[in-house]
């Protein structure tokens, strides 16, 4: 009997799940289908506006596949604020939160469906996650990168059930909000600049003329100075280093 070669294709698993469904399922069967069609409804659509196909469904669990790590993991975090929105909206007495895993690995194409150590590996990450949270595999981590604004706690090797080698998780924070231009820079010590050349690195942007009482400013919340004391028209448009900046904006 001929053997068919197997078809593969690198992806980027996402799986998810309910945390205490049985027991949801035991307290109140009927409102916690009526609860899961929702939940599952807004699963469904943020994957497939991600990108992603859902390939496995069985009970509370959903398993699909993109062709992005990055897509995956963005669409775990809007899941997660979704229901975490559905949830603050409801009134059953035990809110109802998902488990995401997501991992990158081969996997082997049959049909519709994938298989192999890739998608089981993804499973197992969701299985580490707390309710609510995200866990990753190292390589979605990488995958990712720094193309999300996103921090990663490193929960370390991990061995789990059924996988041969030991997998490094991380966990996936919450969005990282974008710091204020003025928050980027710690204060100098007071007006004088006496501690400037030591302190300091500062990178001055291209200014025309009619920006200057905005560049004096920004100047003024890095000195500690009013802005009336920042004279940033002698600023130079280029890196200025630790020795030169505490000439380059001395008070007027």
């Amino acid at each position: 009997m001929p053997v068919h070669p197997v078809e593969r294709k690198l992806a980027a698993i996402f799986a998810a799940d309910i945390a205490g469904y049985s027991r949801l399922m035991a307290h109140d069967e009927v409102g916690t289908l009526a609860r899961l069609k929702a939940c599952r409804a807004i699963v469904d659509g943020l994957i497939a506006s991600h990108r992603g196909r859902v390939f496995n469904t069985a009970g509370d669990s959903v398993i699909a596949d993109f062709a992005s790590a990055v897509d995956a993991v963005q669409c775990a975090v809007a899941v997660q604020t979704a229901i975490a929105t559905e949830n603050a909206g409801a009134t059953a007495d035990e809110p109802m939160r998902f488990r995401i895993g997501v991992h990158v690995g081969d996997v082997m194409v049959d049909g519709e469906n994938l298989l192999g150590d890739g998608v089981n590996i993804a499973a197992r990450l969701e299985s580490l996650a707390e309710p609510g949270a995200i866990c990753v595999s190292a390589v979605a981590r990488d995958q990712v990168g720094n193309k999300l604004p996103l921090g990663f706690d490193d929960l370390g090797d991990q061995q789990v059930k059924n996988i041969a080698q030991a997998i490094r998780v991380y966990r996936v924070q919450g969005e990282r909000a974008a710091k204020p231009a003025a928050a980027l820079y710690r204060p100098l010590a007071k007006p004088g600049f006496s501690s400037t050349a030591r302190r300091t690195n500062l990178i001055i942007v291209s200014i025309s003329s009619p920006n200057w009482p905005r560049a004096n400013a920004a100047l003024a919340s890095v000195t500690g100075s009013s802005s009336a004391n920042c004279n940033a028209r002698r600023a130079k448009f280029l890196p200025i280093s630790r020795s030169a900046l505490g000439s380059t904006l001395r008070p007027s």
